[in-house]
């Protein structure tokens, strides 16, 4: 009789390896990790936010300038906004303004920390450039695994895709696809006849939310992963070793604790 493989889907990079959630027990977190030696670390974790979306993963992160990205934030806007307005009033058309204030309130504090996340793990001064390669590794490994049913090696798991359906930094991806497509509609919306407009947002719009849906955004991680090196892989294949590991221990603590208590003897008149 076959077993069933559970897919892995919640993972996360760090800037020295890579968080796995097991999922055939939830609890089970693990966080692997390289030393400054070298040396391979596997643990426990006793916390994972599977909703954790890659901007909510760097908010702890004290080599990020929040306080610099609210103050990019607020300036942009405040430009973005009067530029609208100049627009809308020279060309009579609200739609400007709509796009920018809509722009402004839903996605403006998102674009400014994914751009500052992508430039610190994609440029080569960023201080989180480390990571950018363990989330390659990380969706390379499991996107491997995820097929074979097992634990790839180094040189299968380079055959595999560095994206991933379930990265956490494709909802803000989705999200800003589907705010620029907002505004570019808004500032259509006074040019186009209601008759050619109104199917024309429905399918734009249903084709966005579509592609969400089916990953075919995921391309667009390719501004927060790099390719990985071996030693990324290995740290990344060490963690789901750990995890089955982890998982068949707390699994035969499980039988035996079910087996004492089949094989207890209990009088009738006992309290169990």
């Amino acid at each position: 009789m076959s077993v069933e493989i559970l897919h892995i889907l919640f993972a996360h990079a760090r800037t020295n390896g890579i968080t796995i959630q097991s999922p055939k027990y939830s609890f089970l977190n693990i966080v692997t990790t390289r030393d400054n030696n070298g040396v391979i670390h596997s643990d426990i974790f006793p916390a994972f936010d599977s909703k954790l979306d890659l901007l909510g993963a760097f908010t702890c992160k004290e080599n990020f300038d929040f306080k610099r990205i609210r103050k990019q934030t607020l300036i942009t806007n405040i430009f973005l906004l009067l530029i609208a307005f100049l627009l809308t009033w020279k060309t009579l058309n609200i739609g400007f303004i709509l796009a920018a204030t809509f722009w402004v309130i839903f996605a403006s504090k998102d674009f400014w920390a994914f751009t500052n996340v992508a430039f610190q793990m994609k440029s080569r001064h960023g201080s989180e450039h480390s990571t950018a390669r363990y989330h390659s590794a990380e969706h390379m490994v499991v996107n491997a695994y995820n097929q074979f049913g097992r634990v790839p090696s180094i040189e299968e798991a380079k055959q595999f895709s560095r994206f991933s359906k379930h990265c956490g930094s494709q909802s803000t991806i989705n999200h800003l696809i589907l705010s620029i497509t907002t505004c570019i509609l808004c500032c259509i919306a006074c040019k186009i006849p209601i008759a050619i407009y109104l199917p024309l947002l429905i399918i734009i719009q249903g084709f966005c939310i579509l592609a969400s849906k089916k990953g075919w955004f995921k391309f667009f991680q390719a501004f927060v992963t790099e390719e990985p090196t071996e030693d990324e892989l290995e740290v990344a294949i060490h963690g789901i070793l750990y995890m089955q590991d982890a998982e068949k221990d707390f699994t035969d603590f499980l039988l035996a604790d079910f087996e004492e208590f089949a094989d207890a003897d209990y009088d009738d008149d006992d309290d169990i």
